[in-house]
Formats: C-alpha cells, sequence, structure tokens
C-alpha cells in the first residue's frame, strides 16, 4: 500500500484499497493474509509514524492481521 502518496512507489493508495477491497474478497483463488508499506527516504519521524500507523489501521479494518513496514 503506498501510504506515503509518492509517484515513485507502486500499490493501491489506502482509498484505492478499500474501494477494491469488496471485489478483491471475491477473487477465488487469492488470499490476501496482510498488508505492505515503505515510508518516505525521510529522518522526520512524523512523517514515518504517519505512513505506519496509516496501515495498521487499515489493516484493522480490513481485518488483516499481518503488516510489513
Amino acid at each position: 500500500v503506498n501510504t506515503s502518496g509518492e509517484a515513485s512507489k507502486q500499490g493501491f493508495s489506502l482509498e484505492g484499497l478499500r474501494d477494491a477491497w469488496p471485489k478483491i474478497q471475491e477473487l477465488k483463488h487469492v488470499a490476501i493474509d496482510g498488508l505492505m508499506t515503505m515510508a518516505p527516504l525521510t529522518e522526520d519521524k512524523d512523517v514515518i509514524e504517519k505512513c505506519f500507523k496509516d496501515l495498521e489501521h487499515l489493516g484493522k479494518e480490513l481485518g488483516l492481521r499481518q503488516l510489513s513496514m
């Protein structure tokens, strides 16, 4: 999940995954166990923490327990 919104990173945006989640769950041969994100390369700990907290909240919202950050 692109929690930082950086154009150089791939993946769903937070809202994009929320919107796509019902259709993803309908896929018979796809099982999603968790989410992954990468924070931007910065020394600003607030920016990094926000990226990770956003993923944590989304994981809880979608019922996913595995997070890779």
